[in-house]
């Protein structure tokens, strides 16, 4: 039977104030953290892989749509072994107050795996003063998956080879960039809310690495971009990479 176990933590921050005559000023921050480890040791089918759907939509007269997704699965001769990790981000900034942006991304893990693990973050940061409104959302999110060779599972005891080939344990990639269209910082919450956001025009941006090593591999992408002026960004992505 499959098993999964999750733990999350959830903050939330929010101000406002305004005296009598002047625009009113509110901003407010959430974070939420998950962390999730499981098996899909009795899952039907002989694949195993990773995929990856992600997606940022900014509505507002300023606007940015960026994700980053890396994904890699490895055919190995004691373990197969799986990775992804994305990275999300919207951002608009609208002075008539009505700025909208949503960063959403999904992972889910294919075939037999003995084991996965992983994380996910997301942020939501949203200001309303005399200049408008901004509004941020931010997810990342990676996953690690390993299925052992039959015979070879955790408490087998098959000798581990003393060479491990490079491409079968892929490295984790360094953290996503974030662009310099949008100065998108942690806020600092003890010195007071403040996401340092600075768009000028509309941006939409992916950029995708997909790998599978081994006999019968599949690596899949499918991204979209679009932009209009003054409106709306908005970028999709879809990731499969997998192993026969």
């Amino acid at each position: 039977m499959s098993t999964t176990r999750t733990s999350t933590v959830s903050t939330g921050v929010s101000t406002s104030g305004g005296d009598a005559g002047s625009e009113p000023y509110s901003d407010s921050y959430a974070s939420e953290t998950t962390v999730f480890v499981g098996d899909l040791s009795n899952a039907e089918g002989t694949g195993f892989g990773v995929g990856v759907q992600a997606d940022a939509t900014a509505l507002g007269i300023d606007t940015l749509a960026e994700l980053e997704v890396n994904a890699t699965v490895s055919d190995g001769t004691y373990v197969d072994s799986a990775f992804a990790s994305v990275e999300v981000i919207a951002a608009a900034q609208s002075p008539d107050g009505n700025a909208y942006a949503v960063a959403t991304a999904l992972m889910e893990v294919y075939g037999g795996a003995d084991i996965y693990f992983g994380s996910s973050h997301s942020t939501t940061y949203t200001v309303q003063d005399e200049t408008g409104s901004t509004t941020v959302s931010e997810v990342s999110a990676s996953v690690h998956a390993l299925q052992f060779s039959a015979g070879g599972g955790a408490g087998s005891e098959q000798a581990v080879p003393e060479y491990v080939p490079e491409t079968q344990l892929p490295q984790e990639y360094a953290q996503p960039y974030l662009s310099p269209e949008c100065g998108c910082d942690e806020p600092d919450v003890e010195g007071g809310l403040g996401y340092d956001v600075d768009i000028d025009g509309n941006f939409a941006a992916f950029d995708i690495e997909a790998y599978a090593f081994g006999s019968d591999t599949r690596a899949e992408v499918s991204a979209d971009a679009f932009v209009v002026e003054d409106q709306i960004s908005t970028v999709t992505s879809v990731v499969v990479v997998a192993i026969g």
